[in-house]
């Protein structure tokens, strides 16, 4: 399970350098109030929880 965690910061953080200035709620599965833990959001450049649509 570390790993798993480990991986995905790695990755949305490789996410926010490819695309700086883009926000990961527009094209995350968890887009949604209920769903989305991230207090940044919609706004949010970087998510630890980020799951491709």
């Amino acid at each position: 399970m570390a790993i798993r965690r480990w991986w995905r910061k790695l990755l949305g953080r490789l996410r926010a350098l490819a695309a700086p200035g883009a926000f990961v709620c527009d094209s995350c599965r968890y887009d949604h109030p209920r769903s989305c833990r991230n207090p940044e959001r919609p706004n949010a450049t970087q998510c630890d929880d980020y799951r491709k649509r």
